[in-house]
């Protein structure tokens, strides 16, 4: 609806103006690297239902840079924002959204597609889950306020790809995907794509034919991943696995 677009517009001109780099440029739908939606229903989320929510999709570059201070060789590629025009009040019953509560949740799934990945767990942030404070940002947003996040401030400031830390792992954690890796070059599939979410992220090929089939692996637990990226735990999916013969896989060592 216009006023909607009016709020939508305003969340895009405030992360224009934070002093991040990023530029937008409306175009049709098909030539569209961010995709904005407006849906009926709360979405569905890994922690619920909800007022929004962003798929994002980076690409990496295999065979990339192994030296501790290079950068990999990454880029965001698409991304796809939806709004729920309402959601249940405090006894159940249906209500729409309030433009507050639109902007707010606009800057914050905006922020995920520009590239910030979880969520903050504290500080002025729109990248932060928490509706109260989301519905006050984008209260003071439509009023005029200026906009800044430190957060996203922080993420840009760093080269694109940039690498944090490195750690082995036992080559039997990450031998799926460096397997799935090179029948992707022989098959010349679209790829690897990444997705990373608060609890589990997905690493997965594209097919380069109209059909997109997808070969995907899912890294669980991510949490605990986070802490000991040693334990790191790959899991196929159903074309992925039926692409890599068992027969060749490898095994823990035997003290594991």
């Amino acid at each position: 609806e216009p006023e909607e677009r009016v709020v939508v517009l305003a969340a895009l001109d405030a992360w224009e103006r934070a002093g991040l780099g990023v530029r937008f440029r409306e175009v049709r739908e098909e030539e569209a690297s961010l995709v904005i939606a407006r849906v009926e229903e709360p979405v569905e989320r890994a922690a619920g239902r909800g007022a929004g929510r962003a798929v994002v999709d980076c690409a990496l570059e295999a065979g990339a840079p192994k030296d501790s201070d290079a950068t990999l060789p990454a880029q965001l590629v698409s991304a796809r924002i939806e709004l729920a025009r309402g959601g249940p009040d405090g006894l159940g019953r249906p209500r729409v959204h309030t433009p507050a509560e639109l902007a707010g949740a606009a800057l914050h799934e905006l922020g995920h597609a520009l590239g910030f990945q979880g969520h903050a767990e504290r500080g002025e942030t729109a990248m932060r889950r928490a509706p109260e404070r989301l519905r006050q940002l984008g209260a003071r947003l439509l009023a005029g306020e200026p906009f800044a996040d430190a957060s996203l401030a922080a993420l840009y400031a760093l080269p694109s790809g940039a690498v944090l830390a490195r750690r082995p792992v036992e080559a039997w954690r990450t031998d799926l995907i460096d397997r799935m890796a090179a029948l992707a070059v022989r098959a010349d599939l679209d790829g690897p794509f990444v997705r990373v979410g608060d609890a589990s992220s997905r690493m997965f090929w594209r097919e380069r034919t109209g059909r997109r089939d997808e070969y995907g692996f899912a890294v669980v637990n991510l949490a605990r991943t986070y802490l000991d990226p040693t334990q790191v735990l790959v899991v196929p999916e159903t074309r992925s696995r039926g692409a890599l013969p068992r027969s060749r896989d490898r095994r823990p060592s035997p003290e594991r």
